[in-house]
């Protein structure tokens, strides 16, 4: 059994106990905790007398004459040193939440996970303790802070626990911790897109969710309550009539709608779409609302429909099927809604953006020029979410150009493709050939040999200067500064128009 001995600070009349990581197993929440946004504790202890009582210490020796003083906090640190605690760390966590007024106003937020811990010789110390100072304790609640999180520069100190009573007020939950989830048939739309949600910000909420494994259970043992379950590491969904059973809750509901709510994620933007495919296949039964047969056939409902079926026994073949098509989407959502946003609005600010309008026919079409290497930048910015721009001129670092349309707008890009090109042939010095050309052979679409870093794809509607992936094809060598004005005039069509 771990020993160690306690450590009187006299300048606050605290007394600690000092516990070595190791013996908390820090390691096994780990994962957890910082998932829920908690930190590592700097440094354990069990505390056995805190500030509040601590200053009742320093307050009593404030009594005593200056000698006297002295003699009484010594005695206070000899017994601490001269006492071995042997302590046990326990399995056991528990979370415990706390407001703090704070002197300038407002309120300051703290959370704990704590352990509890055995102290065998702690209700011969406190004995000791009362005699030394005249002062009546409370029974303690010995325990240790291992993760902290809050709203204020103070919650790293944690929350302070004294007494049982304290600790009792405080209302704790234990944190269970979860190695297998039970479903009561085989999975379904809501329910693979709350196991997605679980493996991949579950730890959040339920420790160890994010390796448990799956069992499919139709019926559950009478009398076994949800708390029991989850004493074994057993996670029910939707059964057992417990928390996360959608099926008896009064409101229209999902499994996948209380999973977030309980995980407080139910506004995160890059959900909302998995969130509302859920609602919909188990509301009307029908993930893909599209009425052709081949929509429905190939639909992701239509074809976990199918997978069912074709692994009957093997249901948890189902979910490694699906999962990588859930977690793509996911991805891609936490692209659109969260990094380009933050890239786009980062790139404004370096000045590496430039927004301007050019004029085609009768129409006015919203031009963009950025630099960036994401792949997703220029779909984002030619989506609602990214301003609805006509024509994304993307610049890679490089140097290679690509320039995309939204397809809505039906861009006439064959003056732009001629003078674009015509442009690359003149700075390579051959501005004498363009002498054989005219503007409808340089509007060619696919590649002319003689700009061949210029493919313009009229499938896409673009002009790609080496596409996503440029490999071996020659970066442009039109002047950065100048594209702007490129653009501007081959929209127009101001030096040819390919219909007049």
């Amino acid at each position: 059994m771990p020993q160690s001995s306690p450590i009187f600070y006299k300048d606050k009349g605290t007394i600690l106990l000092p516990i070595d990581k190791s013996q908390a197993k820090i390691e096994i929440l780990s994962h957890h905790a910082k998932a829920a946004g908690f930190t590592e504790k700097g440094e354990l202890h069990v505390t056995l007398i805190g500030f509040y009582v601590g200053k009742k210490i320093l307050d009593t020796a404030t009594t005593l004459a200056p000698d006297q003083q002295q003699q009484y906090l010594q005695a206070i640190d000899d017994l601490c040193k001269t006492t071995t605690f042997n302590h046990i760390v326990e399995d056991t966590i528990y979370h415990v939440q706390k407001d703090y007024q704070m002197k300038e106003g407002g309120l300051e937020h703290r959370e704990s996970y704590v352990r509890t811990v055995t102290l065998p010789q702690v209700e011969e110390f406190i004995a000791k303790l009362t005699g030394l100072t005249g002062l009546t304790f409370e029974p303690l609640f010995p325990h240790v802070t291992i993760f902290v999180k809050g709203t204020g520069s103070d919650s790293t100190m944690g929350i302070g626990i004294q007494s049982q009573k304290d600790f009792d007020f405080l209302k704790p939950e234990k944190v269970y911790q979860y190695s297998t989830i039970i479903l009561p048939t085989r999975p379904q739309a809501d329910t693979l897109v709350c196991l997605f949600i679980l493996r991949h910000l579950g730890e959040m909420g339920f420790w160890g969710i994010s390796q448990a494994k799956i069992v499919i259970t139709p019926k559950l043992p009478d009398g076994k309550t949800e708390r029991q379950f989850a004493d074994e590491g057993i996670l029910l969904l939707d059964c057992g009539g417990g928390r996360f059973d959608h099926h008896v809750k009064k409101e229209q509901t999902t499994l996948t709608d209380l999973i977030a709510r309980y995980l407080n994620i139910d506004t995160n933007q890059a959900l909302q779409k998995l969130f509302e495919y859920a609602r919909r296949d188990d509301f009307e039964g029908k993930g893909t609302i599209s009425t052709d047969a081949l929509d429905r056939a190939f639909g992701l409902s239509g074809l976990i429909t199918a997978l069912n079926k074709n692994h009957s026994k093997f249901p948890e073949k189902v979910i490694d099927i699906v999962m990588p098509l859930l977690e793509a989407h996911y991805a891609e959502e936490v692209r659109r809604t969260e990094e380009l946003p933050r890239e786009w609005a980062d790139k404004q600010a370096q000045g590496l953006t430039e927004v301007f309008d050019a004029k085609q026919r009768d129409k006015k079409y919203r031009c963009v020029i950025i630099f960036s290497d994401n792949i997703s930048m220029a779909g984002f910015l030619r989506s609602q979410l990214g301003g609805r721009f006509d024509v994304v001129a993307q610049i890679l670092s490089s140097g290679h150009l690509n320039i995309l349309t939204r397809p809505t707008k039906r861009v006439d890009l064959r003056s732009l493709a001629a003078l674009i090109r015509a442009e690359e042939i003149i700075i390579s010095g051959k501005a004498a050939e363009l002498q054989s050309f005219d503007m409808k052979r340089l509007a060619t679409p696919g590649r002319i040999d003689e700009a061949p870093m210029w493919y313009y794809d009229t499938a896409t509607n673009s002009l790609q200067n080496g596409g996503i992936n440029p490999k071996d094809v020659e970066p442009t060598k039109v002047p950065r500064e100048s594209l702007a004005k490129i653009l501007t005039i081959g929209l127009s069509e101001a030096i040819w128009n390919p219909i007049a």
